[in-house]
């Protein structure tokens, strides 16, 4: 497995927060670095990435949702109509508090590092992990899948959202100048994404973590970040 850093537990949640209290006033889709060349991604192509993440999940007014590193709740609040009760958790406090839950009541925020989280055994019918996981290290995500899978009812699904994929990182890093900027990333120990994974990895994980059917779910090709991220579901039975 690649990385374009060491990924450590604080460099994560101290960039979210800084960049959480630095971009209170901008658009909600810089908030969370939903971008393409630093521009916010469009009402069209996030809707886009909505349904998908609803066609994926396939919720019904039963279903309890877990929301890892919701952020500032964009996903969640489309979602909390959709089910029973959601459980957002983000390290960002800033982030969570762009979430009205006078609006959507049946939304439970927690300001805590999603590593640590506490994770009741069977309490969630389905979890969403969303543009999230490149911000754990490897020994993170090990520990993470494992109580994701014991915290699912039986039958429950984790869909694991904008993975990004090593196999692919010159993809993403397709420029001379992109190209000197991951290797000063490395120099400096500045992460640009977080952790590449290997999708072959990822499943494996996931049979070790508990679940019993993983689906590698490639993106549709007009997604933003279609050339370098895929999506994966995993299931309980």
């Amino acid at each position: 497995m690649v990385k374009d850093r060491i990924v450590s537990a604080e460099y994560w949640k101290n960039f979210w927060r800084n960049h959480a209290r630095a971009t209170l006033h901008a658009p909600v889709q810089c908030q969370v670095l939903r971008t393409v060349d630093k521009q916010p991604l469009s009402d069209q192509i996030f809707a886009q990435i909505l349904t998908q993440i609803e066609a994926v999940l396939e919720l019904t007014s039963e279903d309890v949702l877990l929301d890892l590193c919701c952020g500032n709740g964009a996903i969640t609040a489309r979602l909390a109509s959709r089910c029973n009760r959601v459980v957002g958790i983000d390290c960002s406090q800033d982030l969570l508090d762009q979430i009205d839950t006078t609006v959507h009541r049946n939304v439970v925020l927690r300001a805590e590092d999603v590593a640590e989280a506490d994770l009741p055994e069977s309490s969630f019918s389905k979890v969403l992990l969303y543009a999230g996981i490149q911000y754990f290290a490897e020994e993170q995500i090990v520990r993470l899948l494992c109580r994701v899978a014991r915290c699912l009812r039986p039958g429950g699904l984790l869909y694991l959202g904008d993975v990004p994929d090593v196999s692919r990182i010159w993809a993403f890093f397709n420029s001379p100048a992109r190209e000197t900027a991951y290797f000063d990333s490395l120099r400096d120990d500045q992460s640009i994404i977080g952790t590449w994974l290997d999708a072959d990895w990822l499943s494996k994980l996931g049979r070790y973590a508990g679940f019993d059917a993983v689906q590698l779910l490639p993106q549709p090709a007009y997604f933003p970040y279609a050339h370098y991220r895929f999506d994966m579901i995993m299931r309980k039975s």
